[in-house]
């Protein structure tokens, strides 16, 4: 199975796992004003919070993983992905984490 991550303003359909705020798998950190989340300085430092906050709770990957076999899509929606902005989303960070867990169940 392989995930793809999707911008939702760009995308037509509805196959795909909310990644975004608010919602369940939704980064708790940014760099923009908002009441849903933790404030931080900068895009890339709401990404790297992100990633210390999946390595806390390693179980969010799990209940994905679970999300998209159940839901057998194969695509996660982000508002964030390829919207103009530069550099990585939290999406990115659940996509590696994701290709981390199909590696290491083939050992």
């Amino acid at each position: 199975m392989e995930v793809e991550l999707i911008n939702i303003k760009q995308y037509e359909g509805t196959d795909y796992i909310y990644i975004g705020r608010p919602g369940q798998f939704g980064n708790p950190f940014s760099s923009k004003e908002s009441n849903i989340a933790t404030n931080v300085e900068s895009k890339e430092i709401s990404v790297e919070k992100f990633r210390e906050y999946l390595e806390e709770n390693p179980k969010l990957i799990d209940k994905l993983i679970k999300e998209l076999r159940e839901n057998v899509v194969h695509k996660l929606g982000c508002w964030c992905k390829n919207s103009g902005e530069k550099g990585i989303c939290h999406g990115d960070v659940y996509l590696e984490k994701i290709n981390e867990r199909k590696f290491k169940s083939i050992l």
